[in-house]
């Protein structure tokens, strides 16, 4: 269990906020708002959700319903500014950025001592004619939401369509309980190597076993904010060993 905390005000719930987001959506509304804030407060700590898209919140609160009617129902309500920022959370909650570096080391050691064991790859198939769902079902129980969302941004960027399994959520997952790595550096990453690799012989390495491999990743996640110039491009074309 995580060591951070949140504020959150005693009147909360019967505030008129809360009631209007009620109104637009049930009794989430009373659930909602703390979660998101929970999950900020651990993996956003500036509070700036304007790089994830509304589905992308939705699966990392756990909100299953109309992910674009939450997230409008959330800036309208007032809990999310229109740039994507939730609202007055450096007021309320702004310190979690200032010891981020602290969170992030306490929950690698958390991680790597309550780190569940991988399911034996013989047992995948071995339902009753439902070998595939009983392995995706495996993964997505074991593997974190957030390892879920860095599978889904490669896809997008990369064009590809790499399924929920063991063997492209392991080094994604593993990677992620790093000390120093976080779901926003990641997609950055992604999004550099894609920009860098598209179109060129090197596309066919966007893959998580390369991108999250062990040995490359801390080279592809320090370089996450490096601009890619024609140069580059051009170097890369050119490349024949060391992806």
């Amino acid at each position: 269990m995580s060591s951070l905390y949140i504020r959150v005000k005693t009147g909360f719930y019967t505030h008129k906020k809360t009631i209007r987001l009620k109104i637009k959506l049930g009794l989430d509304a009373f659930w909602l708002p703390p979660r998101l804030w929970a999950w900020a407060a651990e993996n956003q700590p500036d509070g700036d959700l304007s790089g994830y898209s509304a589905e992308e919140i939705a699966e990392l609160v756990g909100y299953t319903s109309n992910a674009q009617a939450m997230l409008q129902a959330l800036k309208i309500c007032g809990f999310v500014d229109e740039n994507g920022t939730i609202h007055d959370w450096q007021e309320h909650n702004g310190y979690h950025q200032t010891f981020s570096i602290r969170a992030k080391a306490a929950a690698a050691a958390r991680w790597n001592k309550e780190k569940a064991p991988t399911p034996q790859k013989e047992d995948c198939g071995k339902g009753k004619g439902n070998g595939d769902k009983q392995c995706l079902g495996d993964a997505t129980s074991i593997y974190s939401p957030e390892s879920r969302v860095a599978l889904h941004f490669l896809n997008e960027k990369s064009g590809k369509h790499f399924r929920e399994s063991e063997s492209s959520l392991e080094p994604i997952n593993a990677r992620l309980k790093e000390s120093g790595v976080d779901i926003a550096g990641v997609r950055q990453m992604i999004s550099r190597q894609c920009e860098l690799w598209k179109d060129t012989r090197m596309q066919e390495y966007l893959r998580p076993e390369t991108l999250f491999g062990k040995q490359k990743f801390n080279g592809y996640y320090a370089a996450k904010d490096l601009p890619v110039s024609h140069e580059d491009k051009k170097a890369v074309q050119h490349q024949q060993n060391g992806y």
